[in-house]
């Protein structure tokens, strides 16, 4: 399963937590426990999820 996401500023899900990351490389992006992530450039994104 497949899509396009985007963001809707304002708007979570859950409970917002805030956490101390480290920049894993020069391309700006970190890891997380499952999966990783980098600054949004405003524009739709693909994500996949399996069941």
């Amino acid at each position: 399963m497949c899509g396009e996401v985007t963001a809707i500023p304002g708007r979570h899900h859950g409970e917002i937590t805030q956490h101390r990351v480290t920049v894993y490389n020069d391309r700006n992006s970190v890891h997380f426990e499952f999966g990783a992530g980098s600054k949004w450039d405003g524009t739709p994104k693909y994500c996949s999820w399996y069941a």
